[in-house]
């Protein structure tokens, strides 16, 4: 099946309003070419079985890598954002914080731009086929073909987009984040500060922190270096803080004995 099918099958379940029905397709493994010939009263008689399985995310493994727009073939990111750079994910992470807060479109197509490229050569990784990612300015030059877009296949995006910040906070969250419950959806998983600790710079300050270490360069260093390398500094990092505390509070309470 064409790529140009999958993305109008993605766009009619999603306009149906139940995007569990996305996951529904991937746990059942039938094919889009099935999909594809089933009415729309049959999908809302499915709807009445799914209550017992609870779906309440969606996966972050994109159902369909590509697509063609006008002209131009576009590339997702990969699987649980393996190829997205700091600065990828720190602008996904405002566009998506911005449109949940508010509902604003063009906050969603900033998004979708971050996240759906054109194709063509990327410096940062090789398993990346999208253009190399920049600057917002840059991805501002594709909107108007993102604008074109069907509100389902947005839709859908979004939630791919959410389903894998989901997926870094429950990989890191308990080391590197904030919060200790999973987060919702008015919530960003943030780097750990104390409440009177200062202005909340968000992912940049983080990076901008990483880059004082020169372990990974400067700040536009850090910003292309992917952000599963960083998260996981910041755990190595917080392991060793702890191991030294421990150390430290051990060699106290042996001198105050």
């Amino acid at each position: 099946m064409q790529p140009a099918d999958v993305w109008a099958a993605i766009d009619r379940l999603m306009t149906l309003e139940h995007p569990q029905l996305v996951n529904l397709r991937e746990m059942s493994r039938l094919p889009w070419s099935v999909w594809k010939r089933i009415t729309d009263d049959q999908l809302f008689d499915m709807l009445h079985i799914l209550d017992w399985m609870e779906i309440d995310r969606t996966s972050p493994v994109p159902v369909c890598h590509k697509m063609m727009i006008d002209d131009t073939m576009y590339h997702l990111p990969a699987a649980r954002f393996t190829n997205v750079t700091c600065l990828e994910y720190a602008l996904i992470n405002d566009y998506y914080d911005a449109f949940i807060s508010g509902g604003d479109q063009m906050s969603q197509d900033k998004l979708i731009s971050i996240m759906l490229r054109p194709a063509g050569i990327n410096a940062d990784t090789f398993s990346d086929k999208r253009v190399k990612l920049v600057s917002s300015a840059q991805a501002a030059t594709w909107l108007p073909d993102i604008a074109q877009l069907p509100a389902g296949i947005k839709a859908y995006i979004t939630m791919l987009a959410s389903a894998n910040i989901q997926f870094i906070y429950d990989t890191y969250g308990d080391w590197i984040f904030k919060q200790v419950e999973p987060v919702t959806e008015d919530e960003d998983p943030l780097l750990s500060q104390e409440e009177d600790s200062g202005p909340d710079f968000r992912w940049w300050g983080t990076f901008m922190s990483i880059a004082s270490d020169l372990l990974f360069g400067n700040v536009e260093s850090v910003h292309h270096t992917d952000i599963h390398s960083i998260c996981q500094h910041l755990v190595m990092k917080k392991i060793q803080y702890l191991k030294d505390k421990a150390a430290i509070d051990k060699a106290s309470n042996r001198h105050s004995v």
